[in-house]
């Protein structure tokens, strides 16, 4: 499912490596901490937050392909900011350099 939702991106950028892809993904990726994106009874996506000592790190959120687009990330990543903000806890995220989820639309700056 990652490799699905990032393919086009990395290939556009000129890094797509299957093995590398897996492997850094194996390298981060803890099933108790995932959670399925569901829209209309169908996985659409999965998402990985994870607590430490002074934050919540967005680790992973990946959206297949076919349902890219439809502001689904944007929901999931607000969701989390609500959650942390109601605990007081700081946010962390990360996303691949020049990827289209560097700027959601409506958002005036990139993500760093």
């Amino acid at each position: 499912m990652r490799i699905d939702a990032m393919k086009e991106n990395l290939e556009r950028i000129g890094r797509f490596d299957p093995k590398r892809a897996r492997d850094r993904f194996l390298s981060s990726f803890d099933p108790a901490l995932c959670k399925f994106i569901v829209v209309d009874g169908a996985t659409v996506g999965f998402v990985q937050t994870r607590l430490t000592d002074d934050h919540l790190m967005l680790e992973h959120l990946y959206v297949i392909p076919e349902h890219q687009g439809k502001g689904i990330g944007s929901v999931v990543v607000a969701a989390i900011l609500c959650v942390a903000d109601a605990q007081s806890i700081a946010t962390s995220v990360g996303a691949l350099r020049d990827s289209d989820a560097q700027s959601a639309p409506g958002c005036g700056e990139k993500l760093k």
